[in-house]
């Protein structure tokens, strides 16, 4: 369980964090110094060294295919009498190729499906044969290297960032008010007739909190945000949204 969970963090929140336009390729492979040093101080806890060099090496090897052609191209210009004009072109179309990845949907899940292909079959079984539940599974050194240093980076570039806390203060902030309106001086009439007729069946106080708190956390973001502006916006046609 513990190796997939990590698969999946290694993978799929590089994924989302390309879709949001969080990352690119690009911004990945040159990422501050100051995060792969954060990384390789992680890893070390993980009983993996491996200095900053090799991190960057380890992800710039996850987007081979996609500068693979213009580092080729590149080594055929040095005795190229237009070196610096195709130079700054070679550099133009790797930058293309790293949007293009992070914005195309096909591009960014061929490179997730890619990856957990890559990553499943470096998955190693040591069967006990007496006792087959206390078989060991385990990945190999160098998948277990790229899948850890994947899944740190995506936290320390991105879940860890000011970006996104600044996000995921205002969305607790949100969902924080949104209880306190519906829970406080009658607020339940404030719920969808189904969830109120929920709440109603019982007065014990854990029981409508249990309620209300199902209902918030069964809200997409999207939905949240509309229920909130609904609530407190300052905009007189929010409140005739239905809910």
């Amino acid at each position: 369980m513990d190796i997939a969970d990590d698969i999946a963090y290694s993978t799929y929140d590089l994924e989302d964090a390309m879709k949001a336009e969080f990352l690119t390729p690009y911004g990945i492979v040159a990422a501050d110094k100051e995060i792969f040093t954060e990384i390789c101080a992680k890893l070390k806890k993980d009983e993996i060294v491996v200095s900053e060099e090799e991190c960057r090496k380890t992800l710039f090897s996850v987007f081979a295919d996609m500068w693979d052609e213009p580092v080729h191209k590149q080594q055929s210009l040095l005795n190229d009498s237009d070196f610096e004009r195709n130079t700054l072109n070679n550099l133009l179309d790797i930058y293309r190729r790293s949007l293009k990845l992070a914005n195309d949907g096909y591009s960014r899940t061929s490179l997730t499906s890619a990856l957990v292909n890559s990553f499943i079959n470096g998955v190693q079984v040591e069967r006990n044969e007496q006792n087959p539940i206390l078989s060991k599974v385990f990945l190999n050194e160098e998948t277990k290297k790229r899948v850890n240093i994947l899944k740190h980076f995506s936290y320390v570039a991105l879940i860890n960032s000011s970006r996104l806390r600044v996000a995921e203060s205002r969305g607790s902030e949100i969902i924080q008010t949104m209880f306190k309106k519906i829970y406080s001086g009658g607020g339940y009439s404030l719920l969808p007739e189904d969830t109120k007729r929920l709440y109603n069946l019982s007065t014990d106080t854990k029981w409508q909190s249990r309620v209300i708190c199902d209902f918030i956390a069964g809200m997409t973001d999207r939905y949240a945000i509309e229920f909130y502006g609904r609530l407190f916006s300052e905009n007189p046609q929010t409140i005739f949204k239905p809910l």
